[in-house]
């Protein structure tokens, strides 16, 4: 690399070069020969002493001189008039300011040339080159869609690439997606203000595939017709960044943290403590401020006995020049008080000349710690599980028994206590209310709640529970036994008593009216033996048939309702389906029974029940049906991991309003006008198969009955 003489000697053009103090540290000959100056003159003097050589624009080189300098900019272009010394004419020049080197050390080159040869031969390229090349910022030309035309070599120095790898590319094609907008409006910004430097961080992908934090000032440089496109500075500003986030997350973390955090001085040889800073933790913990406390030692701000024990601590710290910690007790806030505290030295030169700390007050948590020892001694051995927590229930247990870990699926105590109490709670609002109810009534005796324990699973629990109060604090005691077979239990009871409460209806209300049927048509037939009666004797049949359908679905019915576990199994969809559709044309002759397309060969986990599904399903199409000609369509659509089977008439429909209601129980005939016990049936056994039924319009009417069914491969 060559110093600023020898490169300015290379120049054909004048060349002035200042060091980093504002002198002349060299000029050429050219230069000497345009302003008639003198060597020995100019060497050493002050470069603002050449104002008298410029009869204009000297205060714009000054600048451009003051700007490339500072290392805001890596380079300059102003406009000036030399008035040589000896009288000569004054001449136009156009005055190249560029820095040689990457730090302030470093000289600058100012580089006249005759502005009506502004648009002639550029610069010499190598000389160019070697500017470039001593700079420690990455000249960029683009234009002004970002398109890289021009680029330094320093940019393998600091991106990694050959220039020739970025020009013709699209800058913004290399910067962080977040940042491009940041970009684009910064080179909108300095093509409408042109000669405006306007600066702007973002990150460029680095060669290597990571990002690397740029500092870049963008310039539109119209007044050089040599520079086509706005002219781009860019400097690594990584390192600078992450000193500044570092600096600035640990100041949010020491004003912030609930430690108490203090910086302490050493001096005299370790024989002395004086504190520096403490944040508002400390403030608000001790009781004592940042006044009281900045400057004085620790005798001082202590006294003498707390102040003695303290700095004995720091002692230890500073000659074993690692981090310690112990509980100490002090007088503040108040005698007896216990503190955890942990330093540790900070060594600069060999030499420990700081030591930083964090401290909690732990004297309440102390003697609670105690108390709750004493309690789960007690504890433990009880068959039922029992905790302590306090009004937030967004902390977690204060105390839990073994028998807590065992309800509620833990590994350990610790996983309940790391844990929010609501968290254990299925519903939320449920843990809210809880909580409520017992610090008004102050207690609560066997309330069942729906818990959830860390493996996923719902559980019951019976607690039995006290608020009371505990140095002005709310807490609460609990017991709390697993009752959730028991609850399910009750559950099925339940169902089940309802489910044949439901069965009780059909045998006693629909049977009946079918076998009061019977017999009135029955009674009728007597009478009309003749053609005539015929009609009426088939009534007599109609109803008897629709009598035995009826206890046929009240079995099956029953059935499902009186299992507690439903066995499933695989099994082939379109033979069932088949076989319904045969028995429905075979049972309704005037009916139209079509299949739509070709039904997938593909097993669903079902049992032998699911022929009712279906039967109930095309029945129900035919009997409802207010049409002369009723028509059913049957088809199914394979899914991935499940099948639809469609039953599609042109009946009446379902109003939207009912659609829902088709399917509960007891909807024919108990006082409303559904369409019997069998759709009831049909969804109780496709849930208990993991399935679902739902009802569609049909196009132009009727109605669509979906079922949906898991498959299974065999």
């Amino acid at each position: 690399m060559m110093d600023a003489a020898t490169v300015a000697d290379q120049f054909p053009e004048p060349v002035l070069a200042i060091d980093d103090g504002g002198a002349v540290a060299y000029a050429n000959d050219q230069f000497l020969d345009t302003t008639a100056l003198d060597r020995d003159a100019v060497t050493g003097s002050s470069y603002t002493d050449l104002d008298r050589v410029f009869a204009e624009g000297f205060s714009r080189l000054r600048d451009a001189v003051s700007v490339v300098a500072s290392l805001e900019t890596d380079e300059r272009h102003v406009q000036a008039t030399v008035a040589p010394a000896d009288g000569a004419s004054a001449e136009r020049v156009g005055a190249r300011v560029t820095r040689l080197g990457d730090d302030r050390d470093a000289s600058v080159l100012v580089v006249l040339r005759a502005a009506a040869d502004q648009s002639g031969e550029p610069f010499d390229e190598s000389l160019h080159h070697e500017m470039v090349s001593l700079s420690s910022d990455v000249l960029t030309i683009v234009d002004e869609d970002g398109t890289i035309t021009y680029v330094s070599s320093s940019v393998r120095r600091v991106l990694g690439y050959d220039p020739e790898d970025l020009v013709g590319e699209s800058g913004f094609d290399y910067q962080h997606p977040a940042d491009r907008r940041k970009v684009a409006d910064a080179l909108t910004e300095a093509t409408s203000n042109p000669g405006e430097p306007v600066s702007v961080e973002v990150r460029f992908r680095h060669a290597d595939g990571s990002w690397t934090w740029i500092e870049s000032t963008i310039r539109d440089p119209r007044e050089n017709d040599a520079i086509d496109g706005l002219l781009v500075s860019s400097r690594d500003v990584t390192g600078r960044r992450g000193r500044q986030r570092d600096q600035e997350r640990a100041e949010t973390l020491f004003e912030n943290t609930q430690d108490a955090l203090f910086v302490v001085d050493v001096g005299g040889g370790a024989d002395e403590f004086r504190l520096t800073r403490v944040n508002g933790a400390y403030e608000r913990l001790t009781g004592l401020s940042n006044e009281q406390l900045t400057g004085r030692t620790v005798e001082e701000a202590f006294g003498p006995d707390d102040g003695g024990d303290i700095a004995a601590r720091y002692r230890e710290c500073v000659t074993r020049r690692e981090p310690i910690e112990y509980v100490e007790e002090l007088s503040v806030p108040e005698p007896g008080s216990h503190w955890d505290t942990r330093i540790a030295p900070v060594v600069v030169d060999d030499e420990v000349v700081q030591l930083v700390g964090a401290t909690r007050d732990v004297t309440t948590v102390r003697e609670r710690e105690q108390a709750l020892e004493r309690s789960e001694r007690l504890l433990e051995t009880l068959p039922v599980g029992v905790y302590q927590h306090a009004s937030d229930t967004d902390d977690g247990f204060r105390l839990v028994n073994e028998k807590m870990v065992d309800i509620l699926d833990a590994e350990s105590k610790a996983d309940l206590r790391a844990r929010p109490v609501a968290s254990f709670f299925a519903d939320p609002s449920a843990c809210r209310a809880f909580v409520e109810r017992l610090t008004e009534r102050g207690v609560v005796r066997d309330e069942h709640l729906r818990l959830e324990t860390l493996s996923g699973d719902t559980i019951w629990g019976s607690v039995t529970a006290i608020a009371h109060e505990v140095d002005g604090e709310t807490v609460y005691d609990g017991a709390i036994q697993d009752v959730t077979e028991r609850e399910r239990y009750e559950q099925r009871l339940e169902s089940q008593r309802d489910d044949l409460e439901v069965l009780n209806q059909v045998v006693r209300h629909d049977i009946r009216n079918n076998l009061q049927l019977v017999t009135a048509y029955a009674d009728m037939a007597a009478d009309h033996v003749d053609d005539a009666g015929r009609a009426h004797v088939g009534k007599i049949q109609e109803g008897a048939s629709q009598a035995v359908e009826l206890t046929e679905t009240a079995r099956e019915l029953a059935g499902v309702m009186m299992t507690e576990e439903t066995t499933t199994h695989a099994v082939g969809l379109a033979s069932v389906l088949e076989r319904e559709v045969a028995e429905l044309r075979d049972a309704y002759a005037d009916a139209d029974v079509t299949v739509a397309g070709e039904l997938p060969a593909r097993t669903v986990l079902a049992n032998e029940l699911l022929d009712s599904v279906f039967r109930n399903l095309l029945k129900n199409a035919v009997q409802h049906n207010d049409t002369d000609a009723p028509a059913v369509t049957v088809s199914a659509e394979p899914r991935d991991e499940s099948v639809v089977v469609r039953v599609a008439d042109n009946g009446p429909g379902v109003p939207d309003s009912r659609k829902e209601d088709v399917f509960g129980k007891g909807e024919k005939g108990l006082n409303s006008a559904g369409t019997g016990v069998g759709l009831y049936l049909v969804r109780s056994l496709v849930e208990t198969y993991g399935g679902r039924v739902w009802v569609e319009d049909n196009d132009p009417r009727g109605a669509v009955f979906a079922v949906e069914l898991p498959t299974v491969e065999v």
